[in-house]
């Protein structure tokens, strides 16, 4: 796919080295069409050079990619030199496909920190320090390049994450107002630019 990267930024990523017997993960800062820079786990130890794979899952699809780990710096980033082409396909993975952004949401008009992990034009994932019902209400805060949006999310279910007292929780968005509903997709579907590029080339 001939196309720049860019939104990758932000979203874990898994690299297989060449010359390492495990995968290491980290989050994608940077992403030009040529490079990357992820920040690695602290005190993560590779060698360099080194050929490597990757990928990123993204509501069910799988971008794979092929690089060379060329230096990591300080602060544990790694630069890659990017080789070939991206390439998308469909993946049944409900792996990590984590996003690196702080929201705030508010529970019974009490204000928590929320994790996105997941966002699609219908809900959204969190992992948050909230045992939610499903059924149970949430109000999340997004900061957009319009000003804070504010949408209503309703639990659909809430299980143990990895971490103390931490939970994975799935929503939907839960507002009949169409014009809160077209600028909360308008702004989650500018995380997830493949899902059109994606339908249209299944479609052809």
């Amino acid at each position: 796919m001939s196309l720049n990267f860019r939104f990758l930024e932000e979203y874990r990523v898994s690299l297989q080295l060449t010359k390492s017997d495990k995968p290491v993960s980290g989050f994608i800062r940077e992403c030009e069409k040529h490079q990357m820079v992820v920040q690695l786990g602290k005190g993560t130890l590779i060698e360099t050079p080194d050929e490597l794979t990757g990928f990123v899952v993204i509501h069910g699809r799988r971008i794979d990619f092929s690089g060379v780990a060329e230096a990591i710096g300080a602060e544990d980033f790694l630069t890659i030199r990017l080789v070939g082409s991206f390439r998308v396909s469909v993946s049944e993975q409900m792996g990590r496909h984590e996003v690196n952004f702080r929201h705030i949401a508010r529970i019974n008009g009490v204000s928590a920190p929320a994790h996105v992990v997941d966002l699609s034009l219908e809900g959204v994932g969190l992992e948050i320090h909230c045992n939610l019902a499903p059924g149970a209400e949430i109000e999340m805060e997004f900061n957009t390049s319009m000003g804070i949006l504010r949408v209503p999310f309703q639990v659909r279910h809430c299980e143990s994450a990895d971490g103390p007292g931490l939970y994975r929780v799935g929503c939907v968005v839960a507002s009949r107002d169409q014009m809160l509903i077209s600028r909360y997709q308008s702004y989650a579907q500018q995380f997830d630019p493949i899902f059109n590029s994606y339908q249209g080339k299944k479609a052809s």
